[in-house]
């Protein structure tokens, strides 16, 4: 019984490291106004649902050596979308992380469930819009 879980917790261990360098970050935004900018270079995928407020869910993946560094990231809130005015961004996206001298590449997907009603202006880098 010792040596099975022994086993059992060895096959388990690098199954909880390799989950740590992507996450879904979900954000939602009650009381949109009427039109809406989204700016953000990432791939952007938008879609009108029949709720009255907006659902962003980020996917982000860092490197596998940077597990450690992507709880850190959200924790500072790097991946926080904010509205200001008619805009809807993350302020602290532009910035590159450098980590021992290299850059943390990040792979980023964004969804947007937006009301029916309201106009969602995309920005033109190949973003779809169902």
């Amino acid at each position: 019984m010792k040596n099975f879980l022994i086993y059992f917790i060895a096959l388990l261990f690098p199954i909880y490291l390799f989950g740590q360098n992507e996450r879904t970050i979900i954000q939602t935004f009650i009381n949109p106004t009427d039109q809406l900018e989204v700016k953000t270079e990432y791939t952007l995928e938008a879609e009108a649902w029949r709720e009255d407020y907006i659902r962003l869910y980020t996917y982000v993946k860092v490197g596998e050596e940077h597990g450690n560094v992507l709880k850190k990231l959200l924790v500072l809130g790097r991946y926080d979308w904010q509205i200001k005015g008619q805009t809807l961004y993350m302020p602290k996206i532009d910035k590159q992380i450098l980590l021992n001298n290299s850059i943390v590449e990040e792979e980023i997907h964004i969804k947007i469930n937006y009301p029916q009603n309201m106009q969602l202006l995309l920005p033109d880098k190949g973003q779809t819009a169902f």
